[in-house]
């Protein structure tokens, strides 16, 4: 099995230029600042001039699961509802318009971070491969759609932090989860210095 530094070389020695599908679950990770590896892969990137991309089903995950973050946390603060209570009715979130549009930047930003993130959007033959990525495996619905997302884009690797997504897409797409993707391409060598050869 292919690993994700090797990858990444063959891509540069192709004259490519590397680029890494990021699942929900990593954008979450840089809009919650709750694990600044992924942070540090966004960098990584940036730094060697590559690109990251994520879909529109993505964002459109990010941005249900910060809504039911804010949800949750806003009962809970507010004394309205227990932590088990707000966590089970947070799909009858109602947040007003204000706080929806607030999200959206954050998340969006997290997205349009540096210029890197492109977005994909999965046209019929994607989708026609995400049915039978799901016809075929046991990858759950949704992650089939972002492993169908980053081989119709032609991306190098997934990178995600879901443990039995890096398992099940190994076998469609080199998966890697941040820390590993941030040695992988520290491993391919240094960042180009500005004006270097």
């Amino acid at each position: 099995m292919k690993d994700l530094a090797d990858e990444i070389r063959d891509v540069l020695r192709r004259g490519g230029t590397p680029e890494l599908y990021l699942d929900t679950n990593v954008i979450l990770d840089v809009a919650w600042g709750r694990d600044q590896t992924s942070k540090r892969l966004l960098h990584a990137v940036e730094k060697r001039g590559w690109h990251c991309a994520t879909s529109f089903f993505a964002y459109m995950e990010a941005l249900d699961a910060e809504q039911e973050r804010v949800y949750t946390r806003s009962r809970v603060q507010r004394g309205l509802l227990s932590v088990e209570d707000a966590w089970r009715t947070r799909h009858q979130r109602n947040l007003v318009p204000a706080v929806l549009t607030k999200i959206d930047a954050r998340i969006f930003r997290v997205i349009e971070a540096h210029g890197l993130l492109d977005l994909i959007y999965l046209d019929e033959p994607g989708w026609d491969l995400a049915i039978d990525l799901a016809a075929a495996s046991n990858v759950l619905a949704t992650d089939c759609i972002h492993v169908a997302c980053a081989i119709a884009a032609g991306c190098t690797g997934l990178v995600t932090s879901d443990t039995t997504l890096l398992k099940r897409a190994a076998a469609y797409i080199v998966a890697a989860p941040p820390e590993k993707a941030v040695k992988d391409i520290e491993a391919v060598g240094p960042p180009p210095t500005p004006g270097g050869h």
